[in-house]
């Protein structure tokens, strides 16, 4: 059976200092040292030489293993869900030895903090707003994210000497006829946020967003993460991107994560929308539910290869995006 994550425990796998699990900074020490350590754990538990063994994780895995993360999302006091899969990132590709630094790299001052406020709305934009201020106009996902995703790509890539023609945003519903798209079957915009490059235009399935917005776990950032892969396609052609199928879809998600940098606070007064505490845990909950179940299939990437670009996107801007794109 699996042993306890207790701190004597973790001390005994690695020489960890004792006033660093006791300290100040505990919770968070711990929540992301249990992060870190568990796929290392997990090949221990394979075999009795814990490096006889790897762990093989697919991409149906690393969903698995984030469920008891989300316990943690929504806390930036703490620790989120966004730093905590990261940990657990680092500790599958780097092992113990990689778990070891996070006591010496000041890894909670590394916390991106994005404070709670009183919304009423629980930190979620509606759909549609359905009683729009007359003076500031709408307040709601249709309206505010393709608004900044246009302000924010359309000065990244003038700085290239690019123009953006912003994707149109349509509704539909899916109890009537499906939108048609040239190389899009039909049957995949049911339920579903779909780009269609023939027509530059971001198809949104009206009943899936509101059930995502009112997903515990989802939220309007869900929503909003799959609006954004719209406009990450239509940069990567203008970017001249010559990539194709898991390649080209982990650079969409590394080009959302640049955007939602772009939103971190402290923002410049005047920008009507604004990331609220758990908008960075909702994308990243999207990323492993919009994961490749198996690392063989090569269509939008494991659910591990889509946090990781996401999470480079966020940390890196866009120049880590950029190194991702091979003309």
């Amino acid at each position: 059976q699996a042993q306890s994550w207790r701190p004597s425990c973790l001390r005994k796998r690695l020489p960890i200092p004792p006033r660093i699990l006791h300290g100040p900074a505990r919770n968070y020490q711990n929540g992301v040292l249990w992060s870190c350590l568990s796929p290392v754990y997990s090949s221990g538990i394979a075999s009795p030489n814990p490096r006889a063994a790897e762990p093989v994780f697919d991409g149906a895995d690393l969903g698995s293993a984030a469920c008891p993360l989300k316990g943690a999302f929504g806390d930036p006091v703490t620790y989120t869900g966004f730093d905590r899969v990261g940990a657990f990132q680092d500790g599958f590709n780097g092992g113990p030895e990689r778990c070891k630094t996070f006591f010496t790299e000041n890894r909670e001052n590394q916390l991106i903090n994005i404070p709670f406020t009183n919304d009423p709305n629980g930190g979620n934009l509606p759909l549609i707003d359905s009683n729009p201020d007359p003076t500031t106009g709408a307040a709601d996902v249709v309206t505010l994210l393709p608004k900044d995703l246009t302000r924010y790509w359309t000065a990244q890539l003038a700085a290239k000497n690019l123009t953006l023609t912003a994707p149109t945003l349509k509704l539909f519903s899916s109890d009537g006829d499906l939108p048609t798209c040239d190389g899009i079957d039909s049957s995949q915009f049911k339920s579903n946020i779909v780009y269609c490059a023939a027509s530059n235009t971001v198809f949104v399935d009206q009943q899936f967003a509101d059930k995502s917005i009112a997903d515990a776990f989802l939220g309007d950032m869900s929503v909003g993460y799959l609006i954004s892969q719209g406009y990450s396609e239509k940069v990567q052609a203008l970017l001249g991107s010559k990539l194709t199928g898991a390649k080209r879809a982990l650079l969409d998600d590394c080009l959302t994560g640049a955007w939602i940098r772009d939103d971190l606070p402290p923002q410049p007064d005047g920008r009507p929308l604004y990331l609220s505490a758990g908008d960075l845990d909702e994308a990243i909950v999207t990323a492993i539910v919009h994961g490749d179940q198996n690392s063989d299939t090569h269509v939008s990437g494991t659910a591990f290869e889509k946090v990781d670009a996401f999470r480079s996107g966020v940390l890196g801007g866009m120049k880590s995006c950029q190194e991702r794109i091979t003309p």
